[in-house]
């Protein structure tokens, strides 16, 4: 790994913020652009490039162009595209991904990349190459103008730092890819699918949020789809539907921010971002976007068309939910007019609001049936070929509707699982005349033990039934009854029916006491059981829902889990209880290597190992997998000659273990056991390895951060150490308080960041005796009044100092009030108590013990018992009384006097 001491400090700054942000990126796309501005500008180049091979190689693709462009460049080009082998250089970097240089002044330039700089004006360049998991993935190219100061190695090693955090987002996405594509991905249209489109809507609108960006959606229904279905088939309905994907897909091209997605049905989903400068009038962009495909459809031998909703989020319009209600409005408002034309919110708001549904005559069984009914021509028509949940949707959605209910839900228990998870969820409390509607992914998707539900159990291992359990009932399963008061609803109906994979349950919530739950009971029943076939659900069983479901828990885990974890102990924690979580097996080792041994970082199981436990890495299956640098899988360790059992695996029949490798090389390993036989199997070891390949990426992210921080550190030391030219006593007294600041942080419950901002705090504090006189400083006796009020401005002054240095902005609340008092009386903004940040609270009795027992130019140091009275003295009115003791305690350990 690159030493970040090489870096210039706008290099390190660089690299910090780009580690930062791909810590937990599985989205390059969404991070290419603050990638490429911040290296540009690091290393100070007049552009600069991210590109990507593509045809095994052949070919160089560029995803985007970052500072002064030539004529014909573009920021985000879509056909830039580069025969490799037109340029021996650019090959050379595929093959052996060794970094090159080249200058229009260099004799020894090969022709193609002299025309090329010509061609876009520039006198160098250099490329780095992307390498992601062995493979050659891609290059950043930098280029200089004329005039410009050349390129130097520390460059070079800045962008190969870069490069190596594009190939940890490049291999997080892959491995998300892996396994949650089918998640997100819609079968028929190739496009992103209703759970991917309203999670892109949800990041839109916090950037909408943040005035990042403007956001703007449209909802696109496909006109008279039911009649051709009905008249020419399912495939030509298909057809149909995928015509319409290409064309918004098309339309949108033109539109840099755009995302198209079906969101089910015959409904569409369009979604543009833009610059805030940008916005203009009411979504006049959205709506040529719209126009443009209306016009591709209308072109074809067999015309299409769509009636779009358009609505554009506003401050009081601006969470997913809202926008969707609002766009999911203006079509149905589109429709109402005719159809192949674009409605939007505004429009809406000129329309009379829809009515309640109204009771019908003799109550609603009548209409329970006739809406079964029509599901079931649905089913066997426009959805004959749709995905199970799509069906269940629309069972749920029409019957939620018809009884004007208030939500409703999907969960799925594949088998070999005694829990449930929610798959899809609607919502019909903000009632409009299209009725109910799939929910955003705003609601809370949830996670349920079967055994906590007894009412729900009993059905879901039958495979079919159904309960019916109403808040005022007394007879109603109680742990249904919890929930519904939990969820402010009156009654649930539950109707389960199981397929080749597990069992669905479709629940209907009520908001009102004498909802018509007995009544679409026996509709709602045999209308699920229409939308599949019902199987037995079977605890025992594996199946390939079960290991998707599992690929798919550990992909949506690791976001959160890599974000939190900023040290190798914290992630192998964390590592440890997803893997236990995913696979549910006996034992969960992490293991790293050290030397020629074999370590336990971290470890899920019925016994823990022994305190300390280590083996060779000559020795065992754990060793064999480092040994060979690959997965070693045994369905019975018994017949293992290189497995070794210890007191705590007795028992254990199978095993998985697979290498974690780093920059650096061999990290460690990942190793599951289990007491039955032939637990794992070649998806699980090919999982796990994508786990690994996740895993060690994001060891070298934190090796790379700590590495920073180490610098950024030194830097802060060496910066207070200038003072000593000035103030021989400032320097010294820094990192004394600093060591002391953290031993009371953490006493008083700080941890990871909050303490490492308080050694920088304390370390810095007193950075502003920059700006004071030196004859105030070490002026031996008291100062006068003009004196101290000067000298009483560095605390001002080291917070202006440090102002423009981002990373350490949540220091500066701390290095202006390191001289306030608990009573108020101090400077210089005169805060009392707890509206004193805590950071400042302990630098100011840290700082002022260490002053009293150290020899000043005015006096000689105070024994430290007199400093310890004075200390407790002062508790209460100059300094806070909890951080008070806390130091004494530190003071006490340090002394040999008590324990820590």
């Amino acid at each position: 790994m690159v030493s970040a001491t090489a870096f210039r400090t706008e290099e390190r700054e660089a690299l910090l913020r780009v580690v930062t942000a791909a810590s937990s990126a599985t989205d390059l796309d969404e991070i290419l652009e603050m990638i490429a501005t911040e290296s540009r500008a690091a290393v100070g180049a007049a552009s600069l490039s991210v590109s990507r091979f593509e045809d095994d190689g052949r070919r160089y693709r560029v995803m985007i162009n970052i500072g002064d462009l030539a004529p014909g460049e573009e920021k985000f080009p879509t056909d830039e595209v580069y025969d490799v082998s037109a340029y021996p250089r650019l090959q050379a970097l595929a093959e052996t991904g060794a970094p090159y240089f080249s200058s229009v002044d260099d004799p020894d330039a090969h022709p193609s990349t002299i025309e090329l700089l010509s061609q876009f004006e520039k006198t160098s360049d250099m490329s780095v190459a992307i390498g992601v998991e062995g493979r050659p993935w891609g290059g950043i190219w930098a280029s200089t103008a004329a005039g410009d100061p050349p390129f130097r190695s520390d460059d070079v090693r800045f962008l190969e730092a870069i490069a190596a955090q594009i190939a940890a987002v490049v291999s997080r996405g892959e491995m998300f890819s892996r396994v949650s594509r089918l998640a997100y991905e819609d079968s028929l249209t190739g496009l992103a699918n209703r759970r991917a489109f309203e999670e892109r809507l949800e990041r839109a609108a916090v950037r909408f949020g943040s005035g990042a960006a403007e956001l703007t959606i449209m909802l696109c229904d496909v006109d008279r789809l039911k009649v051709i279905n009905d008249t020419r088939g399912h495939a030509a309905g298909d057809d149909a539907l995928k015509r319409v994907g290409r064309a918004l897909v098309r339309s949108a091209a033109s539109y840099p921010g755009s995302f198209v997605g079906r969101i089910g049905g015959d409904e569409f989903g369009v979604l543009l971002e833009s610059r805030p400068e940008d916005a203009a009038g009411d979504n006049p962009v959205i709506a040529e976007l719209a126009a443009g495909a209306q016009k591709l459809l209308a072109e074809d031998d067999d015309p299409l068309s769509v009636s779009c909703g358009v609505a554009r989020a506003v401050p009081e319009t601006a969470s997913p939910s809202q926008l969707l209600a609002a766009a999911d409005a203006a079509q149905y408002l589109a429709k109402h007019r005719g159809g192949n034309r674009v409605c939007t919110a505004a429009q809406v708001a000129e329309e009379a609001e829809g009515e309640w549904v109204p009771i019908p005559a003799g109550g609603f069984r009548s209409r329970f049936w006739e809406t079964a009914e029509e599901i079931a021509r649905t089913l066997d028509g426009e959805l004959a070929g749709a995905p199970t949940l799509d069906r269940l949707e629309v069972v749920a959605t029409a019957f939620t509707t018809a009884g004007d209910l208030a939500r409703w839900a999907i969960s799925y228990a594949p088998h070999g699982e005694a829990r449930l998870r929610d798959a899809a969820l609607g919502d019909n409390r903000e009632r409009r005349r299209t009725g109910a509607r799939v929910a955003p992914s705003d609601l809370l998707y949830e996670t349920y033990e079967l055994a906590d539900f007894p009412a729900t159990e009993a059905i879901v291992v039958a495979g079919s039934g159904s309960f019916i359990a109403r808040s005022g009932d007394p007879d109603s399963d109680p742990a249904e009854r919890e929930l519904l008061a939990h969820e402010g609803f009156c009654g649930v109906l539950g109707v389960a029916s199981g397929d080749a994979g597990g069992v669905y349950l479709i629940e209907i919530f009520a908001d009102f006491d004498d909802a018509p739950l007995e009544d679409l009971d026996a509709p709602l029943r045999l209308a699920v059981r229409a939308a599949l076939a019902p199987h037995r659900h079977d605890v025992g069983s594996r199946s390939s829902s079960r290991r998707f479901s599992r690929a798919l828990d550990l992909a949506l885990a690791l976001p959160g889990r890599l974000t939190a974890a900023m040290d190798e102990d914290h992630l192998c924690e964390g590592a440890a209880a997803e893997l236990q979580k995913a696979f549910g097996c006996t034992v969960v080792q992490v293991l790293s290597v050290a030397g020629e041994r074999i370590r336990l970082r971290a470890e899920r199981g019925p016994e823990p190992a022994a305190t300390g436990w280590s083996q060779p890495v000559s020795t065992g299956m754990i060793g064999r997998a480092i040994r060979e640098d690959g997965p070693i899988l045994s369905d019975d360790v018994s017949r293992e000659p290189s497995y070794r059992a210890s007191d705590q695996s007795r028992g254990i029949r199978s095993e998985l273990v697979v290498p974690v490798r780093t920059g650096r090389g061999t990290w460690g390993a990942l190793n599951l056991e289990d007491t039955g036989a032939a637990a794992f199997d070649s998806d699980d070891a090919a999982l796990l390895e994508a786990f690994a390949a996740v895993l060690g990426s994001v060891f070298n992210a934190i090796g790379l951060y700590e590495s920073l921080d180490r610098a950024y550190l030194g830097t802060a030391e060496a910066l207070s150490a200038a003072l000593e030219s000035k103030d021989s006593y400032t320097a010294e007294h820094s990192r004394a308080i600093a060591d002391n600041s953290v031993a009371v942080g953490a006493l008083l419950g700080l941890e990871g960041d909050e303490l490492r901002m308080l050694r920088y705090a304390a370390t810095l504090h007193d950075i502003g005796k920059i700006g004071i006189g030196r004859e105030i400083l070490n002026k031996p006796g008291p100062l006068d009044h003009a004196e101290r009020a000067e000298a009483e401005q560095h605390t001002l002054i080291g917070e202006r100092i440090i102002e423009p240095i981002e990373f350490l902005a949540p220091i500066r609340p701390i290095v202006r009030s390191a001289h306030e008092r608990w009573d108020g009386k101090g400077y210089p903004d005169g805060l009392a108590g707890d509206e004193i940040p805590l950071g400042a609270r302990i630098v100011f009795a840290c700082d002022a013990y260490d002053a009293m027992t150290t020899d000043r130019p005015y006096r000689a140091a105070m024994p430290e018992a007199v400093a310890r009275r004075e200390l407790e003295a002062g508790a209460g009115s100059q300094f806070d009384p909890q951080v008070v003791a806390a130091l004494l305690r530190v003071v006490d350990s340090r002394n040999g006097n008590g324990d820590v």
